[in-house]
């Protein structure tokens, strides 16, 4: 099982005794630990973005997520990684052979075509609507342009990989098949007949560092309102979560509110939802439970910058569960982050012996470890596990 956020703050909190330390700061702890572990074992998490073509746009830049790309396809145009000066070789054959230049670069951050699309990537639209944020079928508009076998489209903010297309006998459709929704850290959700489906022809795949934890909000409020749309006398709660697009993270949950609809205030109006002063924060997401539920799905996003949201959103409307953010180390090296993180936390406090804290509190779990040493050989810290 994947080790939650929660879960590592828990086992932070326990280990040094004290429940009522700041959230924040054990995150902080947390981060620079990730980081460190890291370094050392050189933790790469394999990753695939994609991205659509612009007429007329040569560079691209690669998503920040994206840390060492090893491969990339552009219209389903396969290289692996080369240097410039062999693609630049490889273009001139293909110029004089064929008069046809389909190839890229790779230089830092960049991407860079080859050629100059002369249109923007392909499209096509929703054939029928997609009722369900689960459904691994998408019909689309007939359609011969999207690759055959694993392609990637977005509708709307969702982007969706299939591993092949099918045409209708009669040729009045494609359905795309074996779909990933909510795929590239996006939400999966409905969407309507004739929405637009774009051809990620750009695929880029690489390693990035495990992504930070991020805090969650402190602050907003719930309350009904005139209208329609939940149902009356029955309980709602009510999350708020920060995203950051960038690294693909989101925060743990703060609860907004409770409420109770009646009667004809069957809308619940959300505001002072607090905006992060992180860069990296970009949206927030809203969720709530179903009527008298206990399970929190998902709403809607807005931006970081938004404060209010009005909810009419009905019951049956809601199938994306909130998912808490977990590390990304591999599982056999968790306990040595809270180690890590607690040496730290540890060696910021001046008002405690390290030797009193670490034989009160620590050293039941992790015998060997010793606080006074910045590095250690890591296979030493992999004692008995720290309590679940």
């Amino acid at each position: 099982m994947k080790t939650t956020l929660s879960r590592h703050v828990d086992k932070f909190r326990l280990a040094i005794g004290d429940d009522n330390y700041s959230e924040s700061e054990i995150i902080k702890y947390l981060n620079d630990a990730q980081d460190e572990l890291a370094s050392d074992l050189n933790v790469e998490i394999p990753v695939k973005r994609t991205m659509s073509t612009v007429a007329y746009q040569e560079e691209y830049t690669l998503p920040s997520t994206i840390r060492r790309v090893y491969h990339c396809r552009v219209e389903e145009d396969t290289l692996g990684f080369l240097t410039k000066k062999k693609v630049e070789e490889i273009v001139e054959q293909q110029r004089t052979n064929t008069g046809v230049v389909s190839n890229f670069w790779l230089d830092g951050s960049k991407l860079g075509l080859y050629y100059t699309p002369d249109a923007a990537a392909e499209t096509s639209a929703l054939y029928a609507a997609i009722s369900s944020a689960t459904a691994t079928t998408v019909d689309i508009d007939y359609s011969t342009s999207f690759p055959t076998y694993k392609g990637s489209v977005i509708v709307n903010d969702e982007v969706i990989w299939y591993t092949y297309l099918e045409h209708a006998t009669d040729n009045a459709y494609t359905t795309l098949n074996g779909c990933t929704r909510g795929a590239e850290n996006t939400i999966a959700t409905t969407h309507s007949v004739d929405d637009t489906v774009t051809w990620r022809d750009i695929e880029i795949f690489g390693y990035a560092y495990p992504a930070k934890f991020i805090n969650k909000p402190n602050a907003g409020s719930a309350a009904i309102s005139a209208g329609s749309g939940l149902t009356a006398d029955s309980d709602y709660l009510y999350y708020l979560t920060y995203y950051s697009s960038g690294l693909g993270r989101e925060s743990l949950p703060y609860l907004v509110g409770e409420v109770t609809p009646t009667g004809a205030n069957c809308q619940v109006s959300l505001s002072s939802l607090a905006e992060s002063t992180d860069s990296d924060i970009d949206y927030k997401r809203i969720y709530r439970t179903k009527a008298d539920g206990t399970v929190y799905y998902y709403i809607t996003e807005v931006a970081n910058a938004t404060t209010t949201y009005t909810d009419s959103t009905a019951d049956t409307s809601l199938e994306t569960r909130y998912s808490e953010p977990y590390s990304e180390i591999p599982e056999d090296h968790h306990r040595m982050i809270t180690w890590i993180a607690l040496r730290d936390y540890f060696g910021d406090r001046e008002e405690f012996t390290l030797e009193a804290k670490y034989q009160g509190y620590i050293d039941r779990y992790l015998p060997d470890a010793i606080f006074k040493e910045k590095t250690r050989d890591l296979t030493k810290y992999q004692q008995k596990p720290l309590p679940a």
